[in-house]
């Protein structure tokens, strides 16, 4: 009796224990969400980034009108609202800005867009760039004053097209002639996938297609740059400027390193051979090659010192003019230079504002680098160029920045400590650890951002960043600065030639680390709102400040991590254009017309987790199907088989004794309509002729729908589009009529 008093006393106590502990950290939550009011402005963009999400994944186009009557709103309530909900409703105000900025600026950017593939037409324009794609083929982006038939109204403001042809050599303001066959800038290949036409909108490019003659050189542009206003003409001569400094780097630079040295200097990548750019990514240094935070602080931080050093050379002038001043507005002309050079993407403009800042709060005797720069970085470019939310560079930007930053808060008074007063040797040491700590942190940070946009993860970027790292610090950035300072003098050579044999190192370094097993790792695509809550709780961890805040924190990340894990897999994909299928089955496409559609099968493969472009002997025709576990017949007109023959379907599921059938000729229908169940036809199907199958998608609707994703297993089969994940929105074309 005694021991079941005490073994009673025992287990009561320890649940009085867990509910005071339970206690004590539901208070200390509220104490640490009760400090976030001190923490606005860190919280400041991601209610902004919230909205503009809010806007991109509505199914329609909001009225501009209805937006900014909400945003009136939520402002109406944070005037009413008292001293303690101030703060949380200003944070609503800046959420209901999202979808007012995001419309704004869509319609801002507005443009003609085709609306059906030309023929071959004559293009008459102002060039405005020039690059090569990853196959090298020419590409020239033209600002059309003539564009076959069409009037103003309906041309495009830019159109890009690739030429085979000849071409003379020409310069951004040129104005060139040409024949091309112009069509919509494409939607996704499956849904979900990236949509290129999205991007093409903002960029004002209504029209992509290819040269069915030589390009005519009519006149020359206005290349000086003292002429240059700020405008189009101004535009035009930056990128002659970039695409001449690119091009004088690859002549003295040749090969792989020189296509790289190009791409550091001006952000052009068209010299980097496809191979060299997989490896790098594969190696984890393809952030190298993204001009950001680390390019434009290097330079500015070597200019900052060498023209501090410089000055101080002079005693009167140390003594009577504020050099630390005169040195921070060196750096910071020569950054803002750098990131013009380089193409002012967003990874750059938002290292451009964070050195901007951090250089005024260095002559103010302030911390350079906070999470409150950052914020003020973010809410910029936000403001300015809301659609960048969505793309991958502004994500993986700013998480690794935000995680280094919140990071080095915390280990950074430590590090300073070890430091302070240390030996050559052990400084040596701790800078490595910091880079050790730097790359560990930052690809942990994006390795979410990663998955979600490319479908790849890497092991092995530690490794490679421990020797890439170091040589871009102290040896490739500082010698590019050189070369820049030089190039006008004719003298860069003496900079490029080194800069590019420590380029070359990095390169074997990356093709190296590539090569080894794993280093390469498909994972299957996953929804956006598991990237949300993967994003939320790190974000919650970054800037909330408290210990507290951990526990959810986590709690988010992982129930993110759990969805994108559970994320189901299509079975068949259809192109937007209804000329070509594939099943995924074990771990390969098999492929309805193996010939057609490199790119969506690059993109399936992708979405599937089965990794980038196929290698060979990957992807596999359906008539090579039996004897794989696809019982799929096929003959010129068709294939057919039972699902269930497939070796990985579910019992009980759709497959279950049913058939499918894809028709690849009319002549197939009258079969594949009496027996099939699923009924996937590249021709049109009437839909009173074919009444058996309880799914059929036909050409007619894949090219009212866009490229098509079907689930097999799900009960019915489960059939999404991309139009139905699009939505109406400006962006969004219906499928082009063909010209006759």
């Amino acid at each position: 009796m005694a021991q079941g008093r005490q073994g009673f006393s025992a287990a009561d106590r320890i649940v009085a224990a867990l509910a005071r502990d339970a206690r004590r950290w539901r208070a200390g939550l509220a104490l640490a969400v009760a400090a976030q009011a001190r923490r606005g402005l860190l919280w400041a963009p991601v209610a902004l980034g919230g909205g503009v999400a809010v806007y991109f994944a509505l199914p329609v186009e909001p009225p501009l009108a209805l937006t900014l009557l909400v945003l009136a709103a939520a402002l109406a309530g944070a005037v009413l609202a008292g001293p303690e909900r101030r703060p949380s409703a200003l944070l609503l105000v800046l959420m209901a800005a999202g979808p007012a900025v995001g419309a704004w600026r869509t319609a801002q950017v507005a443009a003609p867009v085709l609306n059906r593939e030309t023929g071959a037409v004559v293009v008459t324009g102002r060039l405005l760039a020039q690059g090569v794609d990853a196959a090298g083929v020419r590409r020239l982006t033209l600002a059309p004053d003539r564009l076959g038939a069409l009037g103003d109204a309906a041309r495009p403001a830019r159109v890009r097209v690739s030429v085979r042809t000849e071409a003379p050599p020409l310069r951004p303001g040129d104005r060139v002639r040409l024949t091309a066959v112009l069509a919509p800038p494409p939607g996704p290949a499956a849904p979900g996938a990236f949509d290129f036409a999205r991007q093409a909108y903002f960029a004002r490019l209504g029209g992509v297609g290819y040269a069915v003659s030589a390009v005519e050189r009519l006149d020359p542009g206005d290349h000086r740059a003292g002429r240059a206003a700020w405008g189009p003409r101004g535009r035009a001569w930056l990128q002659g400027l970039r695409e001449g400094v690119a091009s004088r780097v690859r002549a003295v630079v040749p090969g792989a390193e020189g296509g790289v040295a190009a791409a550091l200097l001006t952000g052009l990548r068209g010299g980097i051979p496809p191979d060299t750019a997989e490896a790098l990514r594969v190696a984890g240094l393809a952030h190298l090659l993204a001009i950001s935070g680390l390019h434009v602080g290097l330079v500015a931080a070597g200019l900052f010192f060498t023209v501090r050093a410089g000055l101080a050379l002079w005693p009167w002038l140390a003594l009577h003019w504020p050099i630390k001043a005169l040195a921070a507005a060196v750096a910071w002309a020569g950054a803002g230079g750098y990131v013009l050079l380089a193409g002012a993407t967003v990874p750059t403009l938002r290292a451009f504002i964070m050195v901007s800042l951090s250089l005024l709060a260095l002559m103010a005797g302030r911390r350079p680098i906070s999470l409150r720069l950052v914020a003020v970085a973010a809410l910029a470019i936000l403001v300015a160029r809301p659609e960048a939310l969505v793309s991958a560079g502004f994500q993986m930007s700013f998480a690794a920045v935000v995680a280094l930053v919140a990071v080095y808060d915390r280990a950074g008074p430590a590090l300073a400590r070890w430091r302070r007063d240390a030996p050559p040797g052990r400084r040596l040491a701790l800078y490595f650890l910091a880079v050790l700590l730097s790359t560990l942190v930052a690809e942990l940070a994006i390795a979410p951002f990663a998955a979600y946009q490319f479908q790849r993860l890497g092991f092995y970027g530690l490794v490679a960043n421990m020797v890439a790292v170091p040589l871009m610090s102290l040896a490739i950035m500082p010698l590019a600065l050189v070369a820049l300072v030089l190039m006008p003098l004719g003298l860069d050579a003496w900079a490029l030639r080194p800069m590019g044999w420590a380029v070359g190192v990095v390169l074997d370094t990356a093709a190296a680390v590539a090569a080894w097993p794993g280093a390469d790792i498909g994972v299957k695509a996953f929804p956006a709102a598991a990237l949300g809550l993967m994003a939320l709780g790190g974000l919650v961890a970054a800037l909330g400040g408290q210990r507290a805040l951990m526990v959810p924190a986590v709690g988010l990340a992982a129930l993110g991590l759990a969805w994108a894990a559970s994320a189901g897999r299509p079975d068949l994909f259809v192109d937007r254009e209804a000329r070509l299928v594939a099943w995924v089955h074990d771990g390969r496409l098999w492929l309805s017309h193996p010939a057609r559609g490199a790119y969506d099968r690059e993109q399936w493969r992708r979405l599937s987790g089965l990794g980038g472009r196929p290698g060979a002997g990957r992807d596999r025709a359906m008539a090579d199907g039996i004897g794989h576990g696809l019982d799929l017949r096929c003959d010129p007109l068709g294939c057919a088989g039972r699902l269930d023959g497939l070796r990985d379907a579910r019992p009980g599921g759709f497959g279950g004794g049913r058939w499918m059938a894809i028709a690849f000729d009319r002549a197939a229908l009258a079969d594949d309509c009496r027996r099939a169940d699923v009924l996937i036809a590249l021709v049109p199907v009437t839909g009173s002729a074919c009444p058996a199958p309880r799914l059929v998608v036909d050409r007619t609707a894949i090219l009212a729908a866009g490229a098509t994703a079907i689930d097999l297993d799900a009960e019915p089969p489960r059939l999404v589009t991309a139009a139905g994940v699009r939505g109406l929105r400006p962006w969004v074309q219906p499928h082009p009529a063909r010209s006759q």
